[in-house]
């Protein structure tokens, strides 16, 4: 199904898409035929220079294969996801993927609208899932190298795709959790010049310019644009009829039903809407230029109709921040357990401490700004990020955080 931009404006849905995006439940490609690829939908006129043509090209392949449908489900042998790599459509998709991520990358998209639908974002899911059953089957053939490359791959789409708003920034944090994630279950098989090759990955990644910044920029004059576009519909529809082409949203539909019947009314409302919302982005910004744990979260204030209005409006963009910085607690995590297991095969024992590997900030904990939490037992040991501070009362948290670990085997 297309992904509305309109429908992840609001700060509510915003937070609950990128929880979807992460979870286990396996993307279906869409029955479109070849009248409505998501080549033809998304790029009106081609350059045949842009990368972002062959993703799309690469996820149109894939999405009639039955085999890459049955190997999606539980429980499917690992003959059958053999088999189903071997299908001439998943080959020739994997084939335009490594081509894509070869070529220079931009959105296909002179701009986006209140109204832009961007379809390609679940196929491209489906394409992120197709390479991490190619890294399962290379882990369980023993060709580790190989996986490793596979892994590579995957967090360069996940970058590649982060383009024009925080919905794509959102579905590529999901598609760099997933394409490490099998590696991450078996780091036990990684050979001493698997950790090195590894680990440079994960540096190479660490060391990009983090795209955040530049997509919430891009994305808030869409929001802003949406909201020009909202302020048009209440005036010319009237507030209810407006509210009814955006997806539910209780708190905005609450907060339009205040607003004044008067066209000359609303446009005062908005007119300050419009300037508190900006002047919240300008605070965003100066918190994105502060180091990760030392950001805090802003709130607009809501005493009033246009602050309301605002503040459902508004992304959340502290929620958004979050899952960037988890991702990038994973990559380092990864990198930190590459160093471990090479001193481990160098001396055949674990280190004592983190300090003993000279890791510098790698061994940072982005969440907190202290050292990540490494304990050694026995021939064991564990490593995580003390993770975001959460509400009172998740029975997930540890002293109300949510950590985040690589654990071999989990």
């Amino acid at each position: 199904m297309p992904i509305l931009y309109a429908q992840m404006m609001a700060s509510g849905l915003l937070f609950l898409a990128s929880a979807s995006l992460a979870s286990a439940v396996p993307a279906q490609p869409s029955p479109s035929g070849p009248s409505t690829s998501l080549f033809q939908q998304v790029v009106p006129q081609p350059s045949g220079k842009n990368g972002y043509e062959l993703l799309l090209l690469a996820a149109d392949a894939f999405k009639g294969s039955k085999f890459y449908l049955k190997a999606q489900e539980p429980g499917t042998s690992l003959a059958f996801k053999r088999d189903a790599l071997a299908d001439r459509q998943v080959v020739r998709a994997l084939k335009l993927l490594h081509d894509g991520l070869g070529m220079p990358i931009a959105s296909p998209r002179g701009s986006v609208s209140f109204l832009t639908l961007l379809p390609e974002l679940p196929a491209f899911r489906g394409l992120s899932r197709l390479l991490v059953l190619q890294q399962y089957v290379l882990l369980a053939d023993g060709r580790v190298a190989a996986a490793v490359a596979n892994a590579r791959l995957g967090l360069r789409f996940s970058q590649a795709i982060q383009t024009d708003t925080l919905v794509s920034g959102l579905m590529g944090v999901a598609i760099g959790t997933a394409c490490i994630d099998p590696l991450a279950r078996h780091l036990d098989q990684l050979s001493e010049g698997d950790c090195a090759t590894l680990f440079q990955t994960c540096q190479e990644w660490l060391a990009q310019p983090n795209p955040q910044l530049r997509i919430i920029s891009s994305d808030w004059t869409n929001t802003m644009g949406g909201v020009e576009e909202l302020k048009r519909k209440c005036k010319q529809e009237g507030a209810i009829a407006a509210a009814q082409e955006l997806p539910d949203n209780e708190t905005l539909l609450a907060v339009l039903k205040e607003l004044p019947a008067a066209p000359d009314a609303v446009d005062l409302v908005f007119a300050d809407v419009a300037k508190r919302m900006n002047e919240h982005f300008g605070r965003v910004l100066k918190e994105m230029e502060k180091l990760p744990w030392e950001r805090k979260p802003l709130r607009l204030d809501e005493s009033d109709l246009a602050g309301r209005l605002a503040a459902a409006l508004a992304p959340a963009y502290e929620k958004v921040d979050e899952r960037y910085t988890r991702v990038a607690a994973r990559v380092r995590l990864m990198a930190c357990h590459c160093v471990i297991h090479r001193f481990r095969w160098e001396y055949d024992r674990l280190p004592p401490g983190l300090n003993d590997l000279g890791l510098g900030e790698l061994s940072i904990d982005p969440f907190t700004g202290q050292p990540l939490q490494y304990v050694v037992r026995g021939a064991r040991y564990s490593l995580s990020s003390a993770g975001s501070t959460v509400e009172p009362g998740d029975p997930q948290a540890v002293n109300g955080r949510i950590p985040v670990s690589i654990t071999p085997g989990d």
